[in-house]
C-alpha cells in the first residue's frame, strides 16, 4: 500500500513501525482524514472509503462505514440501537467505533470498521482518541485475519466454532474466547504502545461500559480481566502494566 500523508505523524513522536503495523497505520490515516473531508449524514451509514489490500501475507478488503451528524442519536440505529454499551461510550467520547470481519472459503476475506460521530464535538482531542480507537480496533480485526482463512498465521489461535460463537455472543463468556482473548489483547497492546499508556487501563477503559450497562457484573470482568493479564504477559513479556491488578499479576 502506498504511505498516505500521516495524521499520526502529527501528532505522534515517530517510532518504528513493520509492515502489518504500517497497513495499520495507513488505514487509520485514511480513515481520520476522509472523516474531516466528509459532508454530515442524515440519519444512515455512507461508506466511507473500500480498498483492497494485497501485502505480502495479508491480502484483504476494507471498508469504513460513517455515521456523522450533530448531536447524534443512536435511538433508532441500524448498528448500535440495541448495544446499550455504545451509547454509555457515544455519551462519553463524541463517537463509537466498531469492527467485523466476514471471511467465506474461496473467497478474499474483508474487513468492515462502523464508526458514529458527533460532529458537534468534532476537535483535535476527539480525533487523537479516535485514531488511537483506529489502531487497536484495525489491529484486532486483521490479527483475526491471521486466525483463519486465506491469511492463516498458524502460530495463532484456531477459532471457535460459529455455533460456540453465536452460544457465548450476549454473555461475558464472549470476551473468554480463546481467539477474542488473542484480538482483543493484541489490538489493546497496538494502542497501548502508540498512546504510552499501561494496558491494564485500556482494559478498564474497554470493558467499563459493558458493566455500566448492565451486559456484565463487576465479578465477570474481573474474570475477564484476569484471562487478559495472564495473556499479555505471556505474549508480550514488556507490556506496560500499572499497579492496579498487581494482587492478579503477582499470582499469576
Amino acid at each position: 500500500m502506498k504511505n498516505l500523508i500521516s495524521y499520526s505523524d502529527y501528532i505522534f513522536e515517530h517510532f518504528h513501525n513493520t509492515e502489518f503495523d504500517n497497513v495499520v497505520k495507513t488505514l487509520s490515516d485514511l480513515c481520520v482524514s476522509s472523516i474531516l473531508n466528509a459532508e454530515e449524514t442524515d440519519g444512515e451509514y455512507i461508506v466511507l472509503q473500500e480498498l483492497e489490500i494485497a501485502e505480502p501475507d495479508l491480502d484483504v478488503d476494507v471498508r469504513f462505514l460513517l455515521r456523522k451528524e450533530k448531536d447524534i442519536s443512536l435511538e433508532n440505529d441500524s448498528f448500535f440501537k440495541k448495544m446499550n454499551w455504545q451509547h454509555l461510550k457515544l455519551d462519553k467520547h463524541g463517537y463509537i467505533v466498531t469492527g467485523n470481519v466476514f471471511m467465506t472459503d474461496g473467497n478474499i476475506p474483508e474487513i468492515e470498521i462502523t464508526l458514529a460521530l458527533d460532529s458537534n464535538r468534532l476537535n483535535k482531542d476527539l480525533l487523537k482518541k479516535l485514531y488511537l480507537n483506529l489502531t487497536n480496533t484495525i489491529s484486532h480485526e486483521l490479527n483475526h485475519l491471521k486466525q483463519k482463512g486465506w491469511n492463516k498465521d498458524y502460530q495463532n489461535i484456531d477459532p471457535s466454532t460459529q455455533e460456540y460463537r453465536k452460544k457465548n455472543n450476549k454473555s461475558y463468556s464472549y470476551f473468554l474466547l480463546p481467539e477474542e482473548i488473542e484480538s482483543m489483547v493484541y489490538g489493546m497492546n497496538k494502542q497501548s504502545i502508540k498512546q504510552n499508556v499501561p494496558i491494564d487501563e485500556l482494559f478498564d477503559k474497554h470493558l467499563d461500559p459493558f458493566v455500566e450497562s448492565g451486559f456484565m457484573k463487576d465479578s465477570e470482568k474481573m474474570q475477564v480481566i484476569k484471562k487478559w493479564l495472564h495473556h499479555a504477559l505471556k505474549m508480550y513479556p514488556n507490556v506496560s502494566m500499572s499497579n492496579k491488578y498487581s494482587n492478579i499479576i503477582d499470582n499469576i
